[in-house]
Protein backbone atom coordinates (compact mmCIF):
# COMPACT_ATOMS: atom_id res chain seq x y z
CA UNK A 1 0.00 0.00 0.00
CA UNK A 2 2.72 1.78 0.75
CA UNK A 3 3.95 2.48 -3.02
CA UNK A 4 0.40 3.08 -4.06
CA UNK A 5 0.99 6.12 -1.85
CA UNK A 6 3.79 7.27 -3.03
CA UNK A 7 2.73 6.98 -6.46
CA UNK A 8 -0.03 9.01 -5.99
CA UNK A 9 2.35 11.70 -4.50
CA UNK A 10 4.57 11.93 -6.92
CA UNK A 11 2.80 11.55 -10.21
CA UNK A 12 1.98 15.70 -10.52
CA UNK A 13 5.59 16.27 -10.02
CA UNK A 14 6.14 13.52 -12.89
CA UNK A 15 3.67 15.83 -14.98
CA UNK A 16 4.68 19.07 -14.23
CA UNK A 17 9.14 18.43 -15.01
CA UNK A 18 9.53 16.11 -17.92
CA UNK A 19 13.25 14.18 -17.65
CA UNK A 20 13.61 14.38 -21.08
CA UNK A 21 12.38 15.76 -24.17
CA UNK A 22 12.65 14.51 -28.16
CA UNK A 23 14.23 16.16 -30.58
CA UNK A 24 11.55 18.58 -32.35
CA UNK A 25 11.03 17.48 -35.91
CA UNK A 26 12.13 19.81 -39.10
CA UNK A 27 9.16 22.20 -39.75
CA UNK A 28 7.64 21.58 -43.01
CA UNK A 29 6.10 25.06 -43.71
CA UNK A 30 3.11 24.63 -46.33
CA UNK A 31 2.27 26.13 -49.44
CA UNK A 32 -0.99 27.70 -50.16
CA UNK A 33 -1.48 24.38 -52.10
CA UNK A 34 -1.08 22.39 -49.31
CA UNK A 35 2.78 20.81 -50.35
CA UNK A 36 5.73 21.53 -48.09
CA UNK A 37 8.14 24.26 -50.07
CA UNK A 38 11.64 23.91 -47.80
CA UNK A 39 12.33 22.31 -45.08
CA UNK A 40 13.85 24.55 -42.73
CA UNK A 41 16.20 22.99 -39.49
CA UNK A 42 16.54 25.03 -36.58
CA UNK A 43 19.69 24.86 -34.02
CA UNK A 44 19.36 25.47 -30.82
CA UNK A 45 22.57 28.18 -29.52
CA UNK A 46 23.34 29.41 -33.16
CA UNK A 47 23.50 32.96 -34.29
CA UNK A 48 23.09 33.68 -38.16
CA UNK A 49 24.42 37.15 -39.62
CA UNK A 50 23.48 38.34 -43.29
CA UNK A 51 26.43 40.79 -44.39
CA UNK A 52 24.84 44.00 -45.21
CA UNK A 53 25.11 44.49 -49.17
CA UNK A 54 27.92 47.03 -50.26
CA UNK A 55 27.06 50.34 -52.13
CA UNK A 56 28.68 50.75 -55.50
CA UNK A 57 27.83 53.68 -56.40
CA UNK A 58 25.48 56.98 -55.31
CA UNK A 59 22.14 56.23 -54.12
CA UNK A 60 19.00 56.96 -56.14
CA UNK A 61 15.38 57.15 -55.44
CA UNK A 62 13.60 55.09 -58.03
CA UNK A 63 10.13 56.54 -58.93
CA UNK A 64 7.05 54.55 -57.51
CA UNK A 65 9.11 53.37 -54.31
CA UNK A 66 10.19 54.36 -50.37
CA UNK A 67 13.70 52.58 -50.50
CA UNK A 68 16.79 53.88 -51.99
CA UNK A 69 18.55 51.53 -54.62
CA UNK A 70 22.00 52.00 -56.13
CA UNK A 71 22.06 54.44 -58.76
CA UNK A 72 24.08 51.45 -61.19
CA UNK A 73 21.51 48.92 -61.37
CA UNK A 74 20.97 47.43 -64.15
CA UNK A 75 18.34 47.59 -65.99
CA UNK A 76 16.33 44.54 -65.57
CA UNK A 77 16.65 45.13 -61.84
CA UNK A 78 15.08 48.36 -61.67
CA UNK A 79 13.72 50.62 -63.97
CA UNK A 80 16.18 53.24 -65.83
CA UNK A 81 15.38 57.04 -64.52
CA UNK A 82 15.50 59.61 -67.21
CA UNK A 83 18.45 61.33 -67.70
CA UNK A 84 19.90 58.61 -65.56
CA UNK A 85 23.48 58.55 -67.62
CA UNK A 86 24.95 57.30 -70.69
CA UNK A 87 24.37 52.92 -71.12
CA UNK A 88 27.60 51.05 -71.58
CA UNK A 89 27.29 50.57 -75.44
CA UNK A 90 26.44 53.96 -76.17
CA UNK A 91 29.62 55.80 -77.06
CA UNK A 92 30.50 59.13 -75.82
CA UNK A 93 30.16 62.40 -77.81
CA UNK A 94 32.69 63.19 -80.57
CA UNK A 95 33.51 66.63 -80.88
CA UNK A 96 32.56 68.34 -84.07
CA UNK A 97 35.33 69.09 -86.46
CA UNK A 98 36.71 72.74 -86.02
CA UNK A 99 35.98 74.36 -89.60
CA UNK A 100 37.73 78.33 -88.40
CA UNK A 101 41.03 78.88 -88.32
CA UNK A 102 42.40 82.06 -86.45
CA UNK A 103 45.83 82.45 -87.37
CA UNK A 104 47.94 85.48 -86.26
CA UNK A 105 50.58 86.92 -84.30
CA UNK A 106 50.84 87.08 -80.29
CA UNK A 107 48.25 89.00 -79.90
CA UNK A 108 45.39 85.90 -80.47
CA UNK A 109 47.40 83.85 -77.88
CA UNK A 110 44.95 82.71 -75.87
CA UNK A 111 41.61 83.80 -78.01
CA UNK A 112 38.76 81.43 -78.45
CA UNK A 113 36.11 80.90 -80.62
CA UNK A 114 33.38 78.30 -80.60
CA UNK A 115 34.23 75.98 -83.31
CA UNK A 116 37.64 77.70 -84.31
CA UNK A 117 41.23 76.80 -83.63
CA UNK A 118 43.63 79.36 -83.18
CA UNK A 119 47.46 79.07 -84.25
CA UNK A 120 49.71 82.21 -82.64
CA UNK A 121 53.11 82.65 -84.08
CA UNK A 122 54.46 85.29 -81.51
CA UNK A 123 56.60 88.23 -83.98
CA UNK A 124 55.25 86.74 -87.22
CA UNK A 125 55.09 89.57 -89.64
CA UNK A 126 52.45 89.61 -93.10
CA UNK A 127 55.32 87.86 -95.20
CA UNK A 128 55.73 84.93 -92.39
CA UNK A 129 52.50 84.27 -92.84
CA UNK A 130 51.80 84.31 -96.33
CA UNK A 131 54.81 81.26 -96.38
CA UNK A 132 52.75 79.46 -93.31
CA UNK A 133 49.52 79.29 -94.88
CA UNK A 134 49.56 76.32 -97.69
CA UNK A 135 51.23 74.09 -94.71
CA UNK A 136 48.85 74.88 -92.19
CA UNK A 137 45.53 74.70 -94.49
CA UNK A 138 47.05 71.24 -96.17
CA UNK A 139 47.59 70.21 -92.26
CA UNK A 140 43.69 71.09 -91.25
CA UNK A 141 41.79 70.08 -94.73
CA UNK A 142 38.54 70.34 -93.07
CA UNK A 143 38.67 74.29 -92.28
CA UNK A 144 36.67 76.41 -94.78
CA UNK A 145 37.13 80.10 -93.08
CA UNK A 146 40.43 81.77 -92.17
CA UNK A 147 40.66 84.50 -89.96
CA UNK A 148 44.27 86.60 -89.84
CA UNK A 149 45.68 88.51 -87.38
CA UNK A 150 48.94 90.20 -88.64
CA UNK A 151 51.14 93.35 -88.79
CA UNK A 152 51.59 94.63 -85.35
CA UNK A 153 55.09 93.43 -85.72
CA UNK A 154 55.57 95.39 -89.35
CA UNK A 155 54.74 98.47 -87.71
CA UNK A 156 57.78 99.28 -85.65
CA UNK A 157 59.54 99.15 -89.02
CA UNK A 158 58.21 102.51 -90.40
CA UNK A 159 57.87 101.49 -94.14
CA UNK A 160 54.38 101.81 -94.72
CA UNK A 161 54.52 101.43 -98.18
CA UNK A 162 55.89 97.90 -98.19
CA UNK A 163 53.75 96.81 -95.33
CA UNK A 164 50.72 97.73 -97.97
CA UNK A 165 52.48 95.31 -100.59
CA UNK A 166 53.23 92.32 -98.08
CA UNK A 167 49.00 92.31 -97.67
CA UNK A 168 48.49 92.73 -101.54
CA UNK A 169 50.81 89.53 -101.56
CA UNK A 170 48.44 87.82 -98.58
CA UNK A 171 45.10 89.24 -101.14
CA UNK A 172 46.94 87.22 -103.76
CA UNK A 173 46.99 84.49 -102.20
CA UNK A 174 44.00 84.37 -100.36
CA UNK A 175 42.33 84.49 -103.99
CA UNK A 176 43.57 80.94 -104.88
CA UNK A 177 42.19 79.17 -101.74
CA UNK A 178 38.77 77.97 -101.99
CA UNK A 179 38.05 79.53 -97.89
CA UNK A 180 36.41 82.50 -96.74
CA UNK A 181 38.89 85.01 -95.74
CA UNK A 182 39.19 87.62 -93.08
CA UNK A 183 41.72 90.39 -92.19
CA UNK A 184 41.35 91.01 -88.48
CA UNK A 185 42.41 94.26 -88.09
CA UNK A 186 45.09 96.04 -86.00
CA UNK A 187 44.24 96.92 -82.04
CA UNK A 188 45.46 100.21 -81.19
CA UNK A 189 48.64 100.40 -78.25
CA UNK A 190 48.53 102.43 -75.06
CA UNK A 191 51.42 104.11 -73.76
CA UNK A 192 53.76 103.21 -76.43
CA UNK A 193 53.89 106.21 -78.25
CA UNK A 194 51.81 108.36 -80.11
CA UNK A 195 53.77 107.46 -83.62
CA UNK A 196 53.13 103.47 -83.30
CA UNK A 197 49.26 104.33 -82.93
CA UNK A 198 48.96 106.83 -85.59
CA UNK A 199 50.60 104.02 -88.08
CA UNK A 200 48.31 100.99 -86.59
CA UNK A 201 45.48 104.07 -87.29
CA UNK A 202 46.39 104.55 -90.68
CA UNK A 203 46.89 100.61 -91.33
CA UNK A 204 43.73 99.82 -89.87
CA UNK A 205 42.03 103.18 -92.26
CA UNK A 206 43.56 101.03 -95.11
CA UNK A 207 42.73 97.79 -94.65
CA UNK A 208 39.00 98.49 -94.13
CA UNK A 209 38.88 99.50 -98.09
CA UNK A 210 41.41 97.45 -99.59
CA UNK A 211 39.96 94.47 -98.16
CA UNK A 212 36.72 94.89 -99.82
CA UNK A 213 38.05 95.92 -102.81
CA UNK A 214 39.73 92.32 -102.98
CA UNK A 215 37.04 90.22 -101.93
CA UNK A 216 38.31 89.63 -98.19
CA UNK A 217 35.99 90.19 -95.25
CA UNK A 218 37.67 92.61 -92.38
CA UNK A 219 36.71 93.29 -89.21
CA UNK A 220 37.16 96.42 -87.08
CA UNK A 221 39.00 95.94 -84.16
CA UNK A 222 40.03 99.86 -84.00
CA UNK A 223 36.80 101.22 -82.52
CA UNK A 224 36.43 98.15 -79.86
CA UNK A 225 39.93 98.87 -78.05
CA UNK A 226 40.51 102.49 -78.66
CA UNK A 227 41.38 104.54 -74.99
CA UNK A 228 40.22 101.17 -73.25
CA UNK A 229 43.41 100.91 -70.89
CA UNK A 230 41.41 98.66 -69.03
CA UNK A 231 42.00 95.79 -71.71
CA UNK A 232 45.35 95.67 -72.10
CA UNK A 233 48.23 94.16 -70.28
CA UNK A 234 51.32 95.91 -68.69
CA UNK A 235 53.22 96.78 -71.66
CA UNK A 236 50.21 98.48 -73.41
CA UNK A 237 50.36 95.99 -76.69
CA UNK A 238 49.09 92.45 -75.58
CA UNK A 239 45.82 92.04 -74.46
CA UNK A 240 44.80 90.68 -70.85
CA UNK A 241 42.08 88.34 -70.51
CA UNK A 242 39.42 90.56 -70.62
CA UNK A 243 40.44 92.28 -73.81
CA UNK A 244 41.36 89.01 -75.68
CA UNK A 245 37.29 87.75 -74.51
CA UNK A 246 36.25 91.15 -76.36
CA UNK A 247 38.74 90.36 -79.67
CA UNK A 248 37.07 86.82 -79.42
CA UNK A 249 33.41 88.43 -79.26
CA UNK A 250 34.41 91.13 -81.95
CA UNK A 251 35.74 88.31 -84.50
CA UNK A 252 32.45 86.06 -84.07
CA UNK A 253 30.47 89.10 -84.22
CA UNK A 254 32.48 90.20 -87.71
CA UNK A 255 32.42 86.69 -89.31
CA UNK A 256 28.66 87.34 -89.24
CA UNK A 257 28.57 90.51 -90.55
CA UNK A 258 31.44 91.26 -92.34
CA UNK A 259 31.69 94.67 -93.60
CA UNK A 260 30.35 95.47 -97.47
CA UNK A 261 31.54 99.14 -97.70
CA UNK A 262 34.48 101.40 -96.20
CA UNK A 263 34.33 102.40 -92.78
CA UNK A 264 35.06 106.07 -92.08
CA UNK A 265 36.79 106.79 -88.37
CA UNK A 266 36.62 110.00 -86.85
CA UNK A 267 39.95 112.18 -87.39
CA UNK A 268 42.92 111.68 -84.63
CA UNK A 269 44.01 114.78 -83.52
CA UNK A 270 47.09 114.68 -81.59
CA UNK A 271 48.27 117.15 -79.04
CA UNK A 272 50.87 119.51 -80.46
CA UNK A 273 53.06 119.13 -77.39
CA UNK A 274 53.67 115.42 -78.27
CA UNK A 275 56.46 114.00 -80.21
CA UNK A 276 56.11 111.84 -83.20
CA UNK A 277 58.66 109.32 -82.65
CA UNK A 278 58.06 106.10 -80.12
Amino acid sequence: MSWILWTFLLWPLALAIPLWSAPSPPLRPRSRGGQPDAVVQTHRGELCFTPAPRRRGPMAWLPGSHSRSPAGASPSEHPRCRGAGVSDDQQPPVAPPLFTLVLGDSIVRNVRMRGALTLSFPGATVVDIVDRIPNILASHPQVNRLIIHIGTNDIPKQQSELLKLDFLQLFSLLGQLQVSAFISGPTPTCGRGIGRFSRLLSLNTWLSSACISHGVGFINNFDAFWERRHLFGADGLHLNAWGRRLLSANLAFGVQHSRTSPCHYPKLTLPADLSATD
